[in-house]
């Protein structure tokens, strides 16, 4: 670990990581809150959550470009252009022509242009340092985003309850400035980049194609299509909480709660991803089980509390499940799916799953609209306990073991591959 920190490039590299981390965090909780106040509509922050998240669900699309385009200009450009494009905020508001519809406008591709950060990142990184410092490197950019995450959606409600969401804004355009300004220092080496022949282009598509037509096949004809129900399910939950949060903390005592309510989902998240190599030891099934029914009822009782410490601790536990069998469900894809069809399998759930989310934000902004924010937090722990019952029933998504135990065959995990040649 000392010695990937004494790589100078890898250290400028990580510290511009840490600069667009908190980039990040801060304009995801000033822009909600911003357009909260703006419009004190949970149609608008559910729209707006939309139009951020949906992004991500092209994130598929943009690997060839990274794998085609100069790396360097790659993380320079894309830090410059976010802190000129979050400048434009505080510029309006000033300006005294500061609306929603600009929010609207910018946000999105705010969080388009970042899908072309962090997977360039991932590129580089083998660049800067050898095979052997290569887990260590990847352990602190992890460490990095989740620190960095949790800690300034915590602060970032504080700040904008001392300062205003504007402020924010400000802070944001510089700290994407400092990392562009950074970043322009660092030494890439070069890498050969092969044009495709255009003779050729025809036959990729066509094998592209058919790789994901087998990608799909294995899915559907295994337990995977059951597993993929309740990741997506999760993720829709996700974007209809994340819809209405703002207005639901407002019940309290504004963007301080809301700051600690969205550090507390992020700190469930990642004690669940540390809890899941402990509790891989438990049999699967009963253990999604066991998980979401906890998660659920933690939920739902947060929804009728009015003490917000005890709110941002029961929700903050709700999100255990979800960190622990994301872990799980991927441990069980790389253990028990074959090794050329692991990259396609992990790509189409993730890619499909986390399309859910922004419809999610869209459903959740709606029916917050027309209910309450505190019944769309409601249904949305409810379903963490349908998706208990699910399992429950289901039986077999019930009776897998632990990942140890589990034999490929009995789940179709190899039955596809045969008829696929």
């Amino acid at each position: 670990m000392i010695k990937v920190l004494k790589n100078i490039e890898f250290v400028k590299l990580l510290i511009g990581r840490l600069f667009s981390n908190a980039g990040d965090s801060l304009y995801a909780i000033a822009s909600m809150w911003l357009v909260q106040e703006l419009t004190h509509s949970t149609f608008y922050t559910g729209l707006v959550g939309f139009l951020t998240l949906f992004p991500q669900a092209l994130t598929f699309l943009i690997g060839p470009l990274v794998d085609k385009l100069n790396l360097k200009k790659i993380l320079v450009y894309t830090q410059l252009f976010q802190s000129i494009l979050i400048s434009i905020i505080p510029i309006a508001y000033y300006g005294d022509f500061l609306s929603v519809t600009l929010v609207l406008i910018i946000m999105p591709v705010v969080s388009f242009t970042n899908q072309f950060f962090y997977p360039t990142q991932n590129v580089v990184l083998p660049y800067m340092v050898s095979k052997d410092n290569l887990v260590h490197a990847n352990s602190l950019f992890t460490f990095t985003y989740q620190g960095t995450d949790l800690t300034l959606k915590a602060v970032g409600g504080v700040l904008i309850g001392m300062f205003g969401a504007i402020s924010i804004y400000i802070i944001d355009s510089i700290a994407f400035l400092i990392t562009a300004l950074l970043l322009l220092t660092i030494k890439i080496p070069e890498r050969s980049i092969q044009k495709s022949a255009k003779s050729s282009f025809k036959v990729e598509v066509k094998h592209y194609f058919l790789l994901l037509k087998e990608g799909f096949a294995f899915v559907i004809k295994s337990v995977l299509i059951w597993l993929f129900v309740i990741s997506s399910l999760g993720n829709l939950i996700i974007g209809m909480v994340f819809a209405i949060l703002p207005s639901f903390a407002d019940r309290f005592s504004g963007p301080e709660t809301y700051g600690f309510i969205l550090a507390s989902m992020s700190s469930g998240l990642l004690i669940g991803a540390l809890a899941a190599s402990w509790l891989s030891k438990y049999p699967m099934g009963l253990l999604t089980v066991f998980l979401f029914f906890i998660g659920g009822t933690s939920w739902i009782i947060s929804g009728f509390i009015k003490d917000s410490v005890l709110v941002i601790i029961l929700f903050g536990i709700a999100w255990v499940p979800m960190g622990a069998t994301n872990i799980l469900l991927f441990t069980f894809i790389q253990s028990n799916v074959p090794e050329l069809m692991i990259g396609r399998v992990v790509s189409l759930i993730t890619s499909i799953s986390m399309s859910l989310m922004p419809l999610g934000a869209f459903l959740g902004g709606i029916i917050g609209e027309i209910q309450s924010s505190q019944f769309v937090y409601t249904i949305s722990g409810t379903s963490l306990l349908i998706i208990s019952l699910y399992c429950l029933f289901h039986p077999t998504i019930r009776k897998i073991p632990k990942i140890s135990n589990i034999q490929p065959e009995r789940y179709g995990l190899n039955n596809v591959l045969k008829e696929n040649g």
